[in-house]
Parts: C-alpha cells; structure tokens; sequence
C-alpha cells in the first residue's frame, strides 16, 4: 500500500497537522487500556473536525480498499478500537462539541468524540439543573459509544441501558454516505425515535462496523433538589441480593441499584489510607456492599423514599447509612 500516496489525499481533508502515518502516531492506537493483546497496528492515523470530513476520509479508504476504525479514547473494554488489520484510525477527538441542550424535551445533542467529562462539566456550567446518565467508567471515555455498546448508567433504573437513552443519530456509512436516524432526520428537533421505524439497531452493538456516529441525541434528566445515595452493607451476599431485588419492585423513584466489591465500595466513601482495609479475611469485613441512588423534588417526598428503603434493607437484615448528594 502506498502510504505517502493516501496520507497526501488525506491530508487535503482534514490538514498536513492531523494526519499521520508515522511510527510513533500508530504506536499510540495499537492497544487499549485494558487488553493489551493481541496488539494491533493501523497504517495511518488520522483526526477529522467534521462529518463532512469522516465522509471524505471513508471515501479515500474505499478507493484503497482500506479497513477504517473509529476511535474515541482507547479507554475500551475488549480492545474493540484496537486496528486489527492495519488501515486508517479516524480519531473522533476533535468532535467533541456540545451541539444544542434542549431544555424542554430534555436532551443534548453531542458530536462523537465528546466524552463523559465534556458533557457532565457542560452540564454543570450551563444547566445546573439537569443531568445525564453517567456510565461507570473514566471520566475521559466517550458518551457515544458507551450508548452504542449498552453501557451501564447510573439512571438505569429510570431510563435503561445506554441504548434506550439514544433519542436519534447522525451516521456516515461504509458507502460514505451521512444519515439520520429519530425525529432528526424529518425536522431540526432530536426528541426521539418514535412513532418512525426505529433504525437505531443498525448500530447498536456492532462496535462501529456499520458506520460512525458523528451526532447523537442522548436523553437527560432533571437534577432534582434531594439526592441521597444509601450505603447498604451485609454480612453474606445471600441477605443483600433478595433485599435488591424487593428494592427495585417496590415503586420508589429509585436512580439505580447495584453492589459492589470492597475495594470500590471504600473508594465510593473517600476514605483515607488510615481507614482503608488491607486485609479483609483477618478484619472479617462483611460480603456484601450495595448502593441505591435516589432523587426526589421535595422533602415529603424524599423523606417516604428514605424510610422504605431502610425498611426494606432491615428486613434483610441489611445496615443501611444515608449519604446525601451535592
């Protein structure tokens, strides 16, 4: 493959800066942060500033009969991102752009290589008011496909996986072509995808083999004035589980619901290197740690949460300690 050949058409997308096929750029997308092997290599690595520019670049890659990888921040699970057959990397970095934030229908439209980070801090500057359902990863990994790939959201309990937080996408294909995918594609308003067929499958889960995402509409939701998440701890897994699974049938408004292992229950809790555990077995620390999550939009309201939720918790035999949100 003539590398210099394709890097000198690339370069007349997107600018001589954000192209490269040397050894020390490929070096920096050929594994991820958690599965180190096998290691990948891509011929060139390349970073576009708009759709329009992803299409150009899937287009060359087409003329050569190359393989293209969309990237976002290498902090992937399963080396998804890692290039396996060589080809072009396009990293979504520079799409990372807050679009619109809809207040009234309660979404945000954002570029796809906008990460967790951008859009909670974007957030919290222009919209105290409302949230996003953050996955449990870093900070620095990407909205966009943690909602591709079904992601964990701290308002699954409310709003599901990340897929069912997608209210519409904006797609470029294999062909090069730029679709649209919910309410986007018939009017300039995100708001859902429904009553339209619902597209939305073509992506989900496919790791971005059958096209990159550019623009997304994910769902927000209102940040309401009393927050609490409740620390539940037990001494066996036995009484902790049954006592989750009565939680998220009881009808409280709950955010979500999950346990978690020592380590990042004590990391939930800031403790210091004083109060940290080294040795669990000797210290007989108990074996089950969950943590429920609610909100409420009064005080009435959220002290009758408060209440069954440790109801239900004593019954099984659960110790149950408040922690009031900021």
């Amino acid at each position: 493959m003539n590398n210099s050949k394709i890097v000198s058409e690339l370069e007349k997308v997107v600018g001589e800066k954000y192209v490269s096929a040397q050894p020390e750029i490929q070096f920096l997308y050929h594994y991820d942060f958690i599965t180190a092997e096998p290691e990948g290599k891509c011929d060139i690595a390349i970073i576009p500033n708009s759709a329009e520019e992803v299409q150009e670049i899937v287009k060359i890659a087409i003329k050569y009969k190359i393989p293209v990888v969309p990237w976002v921040s290498g902090i992937n699970f399963g080396s998804i991102a890692t290039p396996r057959k060589g080809g072009i990397v396009v990293d979504l970095r520079r799409l990372n752009r807050i679009i619109e934030v809809n207040i009234d229908d309660m979404y945000a439209v954002i570029e796809g290589g906008v990460t967790w980070a951008d859009l909670k801090g974007y957030l919290e500057k222009k919209h105290p008011n409302l949230r996003a359902g953050i996955t449990w990863s870093p900070p620095g990994t990407g909205v966009v496909p943690a909602c591709l790939c079904y992601g964990m959201f701290d308002l699954r309990m409310l709003g599901g996986s990340g897929a069912e937080f997608i209210n519409g996408m904006e797609v470029v294909l294999g062909s090069g072509d730029l679709i649209k995918v919910g309410s986007c594609s018939l009017s300039n308003y995100w708001y859902g995808r429904q009553p339209l067929p619902d597209l939305a499958g073509l992506f989900l889960s496919w790791e971005g083999t059958t096209g990159i995402v550019t623009k997304m509409a994910v769902k927000l939701w209102p940040k309401l004035p009393y927050r609490t998440t409740h620390l539940a701890i037990g001494v066996k897994m036995k009484f902790g589980v049954p006592a989750m699974l009565k939680l998220s049938k009881a009808g409280l408004g709950i955010c979500d619901i999950y346990f978690v292992n020592l380590g990042w229950f004590q990391s939930i809790q800031e403790l210091n290197e004083k109060d940290v555990v080294k040795d669990p077995i000797k210290a007989k620390t108990p074996d089950f740690f969950g943590l429920i999550t609610t909100q409420a939009y009064t005080e009435k309201q959220h002290k009758a949460q408060c209440e069954a939720i440790e109801a239900i918790c004593t019954e099984k035999n659960l110790k149950i300690r408040p922690t009031e949100e900021t």
